[in-house]
């Protein structure tokens, strides 16, 4: 599942990114986003936006502590995920948790450890939407 982008200099060149190499891009991106909306105090807002209406919960919820909730979207959205409590591995997380999803055989993790199940969770879920996003999107413009 890699994604071929098109440089805009010479249409003949095809550089192809590995899934790792894009999971990476989004990951900073996320993260950035995620700070960004932490200290506003937006963070629940922030994720909401990210879940596909289809996939929410009810509506007013709060993603950063309803495990509940997040469990519905990760329902609706069909994600294997993993998730490691503090201390499961001590070179990964020996204070807090990590969460990842499953994604054609291979695992993609949240790359910060995280304070709550809930909070790594929440980041797995907009992980994983913005990956498959950026995905769909690279492989669009590649086909055109």
């Amino acid at each position: 599942m890699s994604a071929k982008v098109i440089s805009l200099f010479s249409k003949k060149e095809i550089k192809t990114y590995s899934d790792e190499e894009v999971f990476f891009d989004v990951t900073d991106s996320v993260i950035d986003d995620w700070r960004k909306y932490a200290v506003l105090n937006k963070l629940n807002d922030y994720i909401t936006s990210k879940i596909p209406e289809y996939a929410r919960f009810l509506e007013g919820n709060n993603y950063t502590s309803d495990l509940n909730a997040i469990s519905h979207v990760e329902q609706m959205l069909n994600m294997s995920i993993s998730i490691k409590w503090p201390g499961t591995s001590k070179s990964e997380n020996p204070h807090g948790w990590v969460s990842g999803f499953y994604l054609e055989n291979k695992i993609f993790h949240t790359p910060i450890v995280m304070s709550s199940e809930a909070y790594a969770r929440a980041m797995c879920v907009v992980l994983y939407i913005s990956f498959k996003n950026r995905i769909n999107m690279l492989n669009k413009k590649e086909n055109k």
